[in-house]
């Protein structure tokens, strides 16, 4: 059998077998074992350089069983901006775009949960807390959703606008768009970054304006998500990727760091969406749906 050249540095290694010293069932002599211990380490990254890093866990939004989640409901304040009508970007992946194994994107198309392109034309962003491109299409049904955004945050947010345009989202361009989106993650404060695509409709059927910051302008503004919405929750271990459509069909790939996440089913009239939500954000924003405040490792686990 033939092998690897850099291999040849490790031929006889063996793990370390720690010796029992005599007279005592408890006592371990490891000053033997040191050399080989060393020896193993470094065929251990070895091998690692060698053959890549582990592949992570991928789950989908089939792969959870729905009915074990405990039943939620989201009190998070969220800034929504309508995608104006405008000519908009192809909707691919932008240059140095990977996939999870590290892999090239560059180029390819924003799919759905089908494996579908999206559309052709409307903004791509880049979503800070789930560190994943997503799309919108710019067809005059699309939105953006900030989440959560206090109502100081908000109101720099519409100023910024007003700047741009007098007041009316409809008339910013791509490039404004984009601007706004990173005036929101840079310039007003705002801690932990977390936006993502969904519709006018969505935001119509499941999310009410707040009062004291209404803008006048539809699906425009500081909202709050229905309360007789009820969610579906469970938790997930980590590593691991979330890999699930979110608003208007698009596969998101989200990221379950070491510490885990949380998965969520939101009801969208006959159908669901679904997200991963941090600990810390689920904790935050979400209670049961009595009231009671969520404790996250109390929830139903995700069992793979």
């Amino acid at each position: 059998m033939q092998i690897h050249p850099q291999l040849s540095q490790f031929r006889g290694t063996t793990l370390p077998r720690p010796a029992i010293q005599s007279g005592s069932k408890d006592s371990v002599d490891l000053s033997g074992a040191q050399g080989n211990l060393e020896q193993t380490k470094g065929l251990g990254s070895f091998l690692t350089r060698l053959c890549g890093t582990p592949p992570v866990a991928v789950i989908t939004a089939q792969d959870v069983n729905w009915d074990k989640g405990a039943e939620v409901v989201s009190n998070a304040q969220k800034f929504v901006i309508p995608v104006p009508q405008f000519e908009g970007e192809a909707l691919v992946y932008p240059e140095g775009a990977k996939d999870k194994d590290g892999k090239s994107i560059a180029g390819n198309p924003i799919v759905d949960w089908q494996g579908q392109p999206i559309g052709e034309k409307g903004v791509v962003f880049f979503n800070p807390k789930d560190q994943a491109w997503q799309a919108v299409k710019s067809d005059g049904q699309g939105v953006v959703i900030l989440n959560q955004v206090t109502e100081p945050q908000g109101q720099k947010l519409i100023a910024k606008i007003k700047d741009l345009t007098g007041g009316d989202p409809s008339l910013l361009s791509l490039d404004q768009f984009k601007d706004v989106l990173s005036f929101a993650s840079s310039e007003v404060g705002w801690e932990k970054p977390d936006m993502y695509n969904s519709d006018r409709d969505f935001i119509k059927k499941k999310m009410n304006a707040l009062e004291a910051s209404d803008t006048g302008i539809p699906q425009f503004g500081l909202f709050r998500r229905d309360d007789r919405d009820v969610c579906k929750a469970l938790l997930a271990e980590g590593p691991a990727e979330f890999q699930a459509p979110t608003s208007g069909g698009v596969m998101v790939k989200q990221p379950i760091g070491e510490e885990g996440g949380v998965l969520v089913r939101q009801p969208d009239g006959k159908a669901f969406l679904f997200r991963k939500i941090d600990i810390e954000a689920m904790q935050e924003t979400y209670t049961h749906k009595d009231g009671r405040k969520l404790t996250v490792s109390e929830l139903p686990k995700h069992e793979a």
